[in-house]
């Protein structure tokens, strides 16, 4: 049995893919391991992962306002006790004490892909004692390929080196990420993101489609964690965004398509839908990635807050400015010098938008050949991350 730890899934459609890819490999390379996951949403992830058996996230509670925390909190240490005193399991919900049997019952524990290993919300305590309860049971843990970081404080770095220092091995998807873990004393293997397969299996056209349909977007509600005037920035980058998609609306005569990538973004959505000057669809939080790279495919150019929007419309085909809210994006776009292709959210402005897309679709080949040749890197990092669980599940047999 193999346990996938920290899985966001179908809340976002970025995770969901690296989710799908995680278990694509899994069922594909380890057919006679059974597939679980612990997971943030249990029934959403159940349903749309009928051959995982998906129990629930550590620390999840019903508590509102103030408590909720201090009921995470609370329910994660005894999670980290019960490890040790069986009995202590007792004070968890039913489907906790689930989670900690899976965990403790599997061969192997992989963290799930993703960017969940930072500390802009409280929700990275809950990332970390996930992975120090494998640690605590003894399980060989691999990272799938990640991000990790920034943790800015020094508790944030003390817990996250203790998950990190003993397991299996460590699989980053940029620099920034390998320099971060490294600088906490821990060997780590430079990799890339599970989503970039999606360019093997779509090869985009480089011919310049005639009849178009949108210009897509996609808009984070991001907290601004490194301003002291977090306000400000982001009433910047809500114009940034509503220029550029004005601009873009006059030139092309199009109406503006919203991906809804992650549910909670829809009030940074209404906040730039309510500039726009022409018509705009706002997509349903019930897309599946494939149906939003179609509708990516439909439109003439992206504008993509959200990383894995900027993978779709890679592998759609579509000229796209990545918007850079933590390092991952704009390190990961350097490794395939793509990186002239994002912009930090910090400084973002509608005119170097608007000078990224228009670059881009006037190169639109020498772009799509920067993309093809992702597709080679990726497949051969991907091979080397499957070796590894194959070798990890080979020695639980000596």
């Amino acid at each position: 049995m193999i346990t996938v730890t920290n899985v966001f899934g179908p809340l976002n459609k970025g995770d969901w893919e690296l989710f799908s890819q995680l278990v694509d490999i899994l069922n594909e390379n380890f057919p006679r391991e059974k597939v679980c996951a612990i997971a943030r949403d249990k029934e959403l992830t159940q349903e749309q992962f009928e051959d995982v058996y998906v129990t629930e996230q550590l620390g999840k509670t019903v508590a509102k306002g103030r408590r909720k925390n201090i009921s995470i909190f609370l329910m994660l240490i005894v999670c980290l006790i019960a490890t040790k005193l069986d009995f202590a399991a007792v004070l968890l919900p039913r489907g906790q004490r689930e989670s900690l049997r899976v965990i403790k019952n599997s061969r192997i524990v992989i963290a799930c892909p993703g960017g969940f290993l930072e500390d802009s919300s409280f929700s990275y305590i809950t990332h970390v004692v996930q992975l120090l309860v494998a640690r605590l049971y003894g399980k060989p843990v691999i990272m799938a390929p990640m991000s990790i970081g920034p943790v800015r404080s020094a508790f944030g770095k003390f817990l996250l080196r203790l998950a990190l220092k003993k397991c299996k091995k460590i699989y980053v998807r940029e620099s920034y990420s390998k320099n971060f873990v490294e600088d906490l004393g821990i060997p780590c293997v430079l990799s890339d993101d599970l989503a970039f397969h999606l360019l093997t299996a779509k090869s985009p056209a480089v011919t310049p489609k005639k009849n178009y349909s949108w210009i897509a977007c996609t808009v984070i509600d991001w907290n601004f964690p490194l301003s002291d005037n977090k306000k400000k920035c982001r009433e910047n980058y809500i114009n940034a965004i509503s220029d550029a998609l004005n601009a873009l609306q006059a030139k092309c005569s199009l109406p503006i398509y919203f991906v809804l990538q992650v549910e909670s973004d829809i009030q940074a959505i209404m906040d730039v839908a309510k500039n726009i000057e022409g018509d705009y669809t706002i997509g349903s939080s019930d897309d599946t990635p494939e149906e939003v790279i179609r509708y990516l495919s439909q439109s003439r150019f992206m504008i993509a807050s959200r990383f894995h929007s900027y993978i779709f419309s890679m592998a759609a085909g579509c000229p796209s400015v990545a918007i850079s809210y933590l390092p991952k994006t704009q390190y990961m776009l350097r490794m395939y010098c793509l990186d002239s292709n994002s912009i930090d959210i910090y400084n973002a402005s509608s005119e170097r938008i608007l000078e990224i897309l228009y670059t881009t679709e006037a190169n639109l080949e020498g772009y799509l050949e920067k993309v093809k040749s992702v597709s080679k890197i990726s497949s051969e990092r991907r091979r080397e991350f499957i070796g590894a669980i194959s070798s990890a599940l080979n020695d639980c047999e000596i």
